[in-house]
């Protein structure tokens, strides 16, 4: 049946159509699910390039909602193609590239979006396209400000919110266009990671961070970190797995922070030093980091964006991470 309908979307629509895409990754998912790795992988490969195309064609000249709404429905494909590599790297370890590039060029997809808009607004010379901003952050704001009035407080005031919220996405849209058609417009860009690679010096390292769920034939509760790690001669990424991503966001980061309470007197109310979130949060990554490494460029996810490196201690050697 999946075969079927991948046949009768591929006689539907074009290559850059998310059906069409969706379609193709069902078929990849089946085989994935029966161990049919071998064909599963050209599949995910193939609709993995249409989201791209999409990004790369549609993505720049929607409003923020509408980013927003879009990421949304296809953001789980990607953390598919996570859970598929976990599985597929062992026989075809050159997924790793894939699955790093894909965090790359995905990952603070929505904020990059929105600072990009005021990057273009700096970089442009169009006084026009300069006042329909400033006339769209008004909007912005102004609709931020009606969302804390009751539903009969906006009927009396006779606010349409919806009608604005429209408005405020066409402005978008159009200043989108615009800024496109001036070539000032910055599009999606598929940021592979040996480009990120060759900005190394030598002794730097690049850990890549990310958080994904599990799919063993259906989604799982089980929360997966992955640390990617680049230095300026690696072949392909080094990968470090921490399968116990619950227990790194609940018990153990619980157990983590209570080493920063303090008292009525700013005093610490437990003066030993913590040794075991070094061994649960750093000590697997920093045993793949080469010794001759001074700089370390971290790019955290989830749990991570909590923790300070710098206060892992290392009890075997009597040092923090710093």
């Amino acid at each position: 049946l999946y075969e079927e309908a991948l046949q009768m979307m591929r006689r539907l629509f074009k290559d850059d159509h998310p059906y069409l895409a969706q379609s193709i990754n069902n078929l990849a998912g089946l085989y994935y699910a029966m161990g049919r790795y071998n064909e599963a992988e050209p599949l995910f490969l193939q609709s993995r390039q249409i989201y791209f195309n999409i990004l790369s064609n549609h993505f720049p000249y929607l409003s923020e909602r509408e980013k927003a709404q879009f990421w949304n429905t296809i953001a789980f494909n990607f953390e598919f193609l996570k859970s598929f590599a976990l599985k597929r790297y062992p026989e075809n370890p050159s997924i790793l590239d894939t699955m790093l590039t894909d965090i790359l060029s995905t990952k603070g997809l929505l904020l990059n979006a929105s600072l990009k808009i005021a990057r273009i607004m700096a970089e442009s010379n169009d006084d026009t396209l300069k006042q329909m901003y400033r006339q769209w952050q008004s909007l912005r704001k102004e609709i931020t400000n009606y969302y804390n009035m009751t539903v009969k407080e906006l009927i009396l005031k006779g606010i349409n919110l919806d009608s604005l919220i429209e408005r405020v996405n066409s402005m978008e849209r159009e200043i989108s266009r615009r800024a496109n058609l001036q070539g000032i417009a910055q599009q999606f860009e598929v940021i592979n990671w040996r480009d990120v690679q060759k900005q190394l010096a030598e002794g730097e390292v690049l850990i890549e961070m990310t958080r994904f769920n599990y799919w063993d034939r259906r989604w799982t509760d089980t929360v997966i970190y992955a640390a990617f790690i680049v230095t300026k001669g690696s072949e392909r990424p080094e990968v470090v797995y921490f399968w116990e991503g619950k227990q790194m966001e609940g018990e153990w980061y619980s157990e983590y922070r209570k080493y920063f309470e303090t008292n009525e007197k700013g005093e610490r109310k437990i003066t030993e030093d913590d040794i075991l979130s070094y061994k649960r949060y750093w000590q697997p990554i920093e045993s793949k980091i080469p010794s001759k490494v001074k700089r370390v460029y971290l790019s955290c996810d989830g749990v991570y964006h909590k923790i300070n490196i710098n206060s892992l201690f290392n009890v075997e050697e009597d040092i923090y991470v710093l």
